[in-house]
């Protein structure tokens, strides 16, 4: 019974529909369109599993570089690197589909074949496609039974099938069609659910909340979070603080800052110094470079990096800030400029409530440095670190905070010194960035993580420069920050690397490379062949070795009761000796034998032919074999 594979054609054509709708990646739509149309024409692949497993790890590369080389990436709400992931997968699963419809005995059949279609309709599924989405997957499961049904031979066709076969058919069909629509509407918030534990556990490409405008309490949810944003590859002696943003505005309960500063372009190394400090982004934000304030001898890939007056280092443009490596300075940069007018402003009604607690706070001190070490004693002494609280949305968060509710973490703490410092005339700007603790033993660097973002101070002090002040509690700071990574969480970030150290050693490589690595792949399916193929010859001819010296012990029985009747030569062939055996005159079943005894030179030195059932054919030749006595009676009568 031929199978048809016109079901199994419509189930791939609708997981191809659903892959183009959600993804839109129209090149590699094509390419599959073109592959599908191949694939419809009547022709056969031989090949074998190791084959199986070459052509899929082929069609791996052709995924990468139709889905991520040349994409474009597909949008997605959480993470462009998990879109991108779903995407290769799709494309794998619909080209391999096609593929192994022409493969002429594929390991687990075409039920196997319809797997791979199921998993595209599965990762289409959290797209919130609507009602397209739901009908398609109706459609593809009615589909999905009837493919089945024509690949077991088993199964009589419809036209043919019992009245009880028809009734379960009726009854299949729409509740199969009910549980693949109720199984779709489950599908988009688990694939939500999916996306971020994925996205947190390996992806690692979630925004990491710094902007160049927040209100005040806004980034609690991000103190929280598990995502890795960098890795840190080197020692350090104190507290390592990445600074990544400036805040010198601060109005109606949001810090900003103040005006666009812009870059200078400084020519810098392409390759570390030795003994520098690496920090690698391996997710958060792509606009910028996290580094301490005081830094030397900096090196990026690209050998350009822009600087500006707030010592903010930035990336070239269309460039993405990957790594960077420093050393730690005692000379400020001359690129950092002085306070500008931003950087004192603290408005009247602000003032006028904060003025009081900054001038009970530092009675009796003159210089600056003991104003401000006095205020920052005060807020780690009085007030409490916390991520757990409420405030009011509609009180001035940071009057709320000094005066009643005394609790809230490092936003709260730096804004408050912030501002303090500007009632009494002290420039000041709050800093957004990270704080480098947690060490993963396994990969030796250190792992920063979007709950390790902080806020801090620098003040401007007469003949010191911008100085780094933080008025958060460490105590308070370090319950939630660990020190060392567990080692889970250590050993999949050391998993991570390794991925994409392959990731980045694929993307890198040259057309000529690309080519070459197909090749060898190729070249090695047809070695193993090669040397399976020899294998099996080798093992012929040591069985045919064994034949050859050998004879079969009924062969010999046959040739000791036919001696009497007619006796072989003994330069005499056994093909010639069974011709002899037919045109002499000898009894009728002696003439029988010369078959036998055609058939055991033909599986002798041609191996062709079955030796049980010839060994069987001889038993039963020798049985009835007259006995000599019988010959005598018949021979006097």
């Amino acid at each position: 019974m031929r199978q048809s594979l016109w079901p199994l054609r419509l189930a791939i054509a609708i997981a191809a529909v659903l892959y183009a709708v959600t993804f839109r990646q129209w090149t590699a739509v094509y390419t599959l369109g073109a592959v599908f149309v191949v694939t419809i024409f009547p022709f056969k692949l031989e090949i074998d599993r190791i084959g199986e497993w070459i052509v899929g790890l082929l069609l791996l590369v052709a995924a990468y570089v139709s889905t991520v080389t040349i994409g474009p990436a597909p949008k997605h709400p959480i993470s462009e690197g998990f879109a991108l992931a779903r995407a290769f997968t799709c494309f794998w699963a619909i080209a391999y589909a096609c593929l192994r419809m022409r493969f002429h005995n594929p390991w687990g059949g075409h039920a196997a074949t319809l797997v791979l279609p199921a998993i595209v309709i599965t990762a289409c599924g959290g797209d919130f496609i609507g009602k397209l989405y739901h009908a398609l997957v109706a459609v593809f499961s009615i589909v999905a039974l009837v493919a089945l049904s024509a690949q077991d031979p088993s199964r009589p066709s419809l036209q043919k099938a019992t009245k009880k076969r028809k009734t379960l058919l009726l009854v299949a069909l729409p509740l199969s069609t009910l549980l693949a629509v109720g199984f779709t509407l489950a599908i988009p918030p688990f694939h939500q659910w999916l996306t971020q534990r994925f996205n947190d556990s390996f992806l690692q490409r979630g925004q990491t909340g710094f902007t160049m405008y927040f209100r005040v309490g806004s980034l609690t949810k991000m103190y929280q979070s598990e995502k890795a944003v960098l890795r840190v590859h080197g020692r350090f002696a104190d507290t390592l603080r990445l600074r990544g943003l400036v805040y010198n505005r601060y109005h109606s309960k949001h810090w900003s800052t103040s005006r666009a500063r812009e870059s200078k372009v400084y020519r810098v190394e392409t390759e570390p110094k030795k003994g520098s400090m690496l920090v690698e982004r391996i997710g958060g934000d792509r606009n910028r470079y996290f580094a301490p304030l005081d830094i030397d001898h900096i090196s990026v890939p690209g050998g350009n990096v822009g600087i500006n007056d707030m010592g903010l280092l930035r990336p070239m443009h269309n460039e993405t800030p990957n790594h960077i490596a420093f050393t730690f300075s005692k000379q400020r940069s001359p690129a950092i400029g002085p306070p500008v007018r931003a950087d004192s402003r603290v408005f009247g009604a602000l003032k006028r409530e904060i003025l009081p607690i900054a001038q009970a706070w530092t009675k009796g001190l003159k210089t600056p440095r003991e104003k401000i070490q006095a205020m920052v004693q005060r807020l780690q002494k009085e007030y409490k670190y916390s991520l757990s609280f409420t405030r009011p949305p509609y009180i001035e968060p940071i009057v709320d905070f000094l005066k009643k509710n005394k609790q809230g973490h490092c936003e709260y703490f730096a804004s408050a010194l912030a501002l303090l410092s500007r009632a009494l005339g002290i420039p000041s700007r709050v800093i957004g960035g990270y704080l480098v603790y947690e060490y993963n033993n396994f990969g030796g660097y250190y792992i920063v993580r979007e709950k390790n973002a902080h806020a801090w101070v620098e003040v401007w002090l007469p003949n010191e420069g911008w100085q780094t002040f933080d008025a958060t509690p460490s105590s308070g700071v370090q319950s939630h920050m660990r020190k060392q990574s567990t080692w889970v969480g250590g050993g999949l970030d050391v998993l991570r690397v390794l991925s994409e150290k392959v990731r980045d050693w694929f993307a890198s490589l040259t057309l000529f490379q690309s080519l070459t690595i197909i090749g060898i792949f190729v070249g090695l399916w047809f070695g193993i062949r090669l040397l399976r193929r020899f294998r099996t010859k080798k093992a012929s001819a040591l069985a045919y070795k064994q034949q050859y010296r050998t004879p079969l012990q009924t062969f010999e029985d046959l040739m000791q009761a036919l001696q009497p009747i007619l006796p072989k030569r003994e330069s005499e062939t056994i093909e010639h000796y069974a011709r002899r055996l037919r045109k002499e005159e000898i009894p009728p079943h002696a003439k029988q034998a010369a078959q036998l005894l055609l058939d055991y030179a033909a599986l002798r030195y041609g191996q062709l032919g079955s030796e049980e059932a010839l060994q069987e054919r001889i038993q039963i030749w020798l049985q009835e074999q007259p006995t000599p006595a019988r010959q005598n009676t018949t021979s006097s009568s």
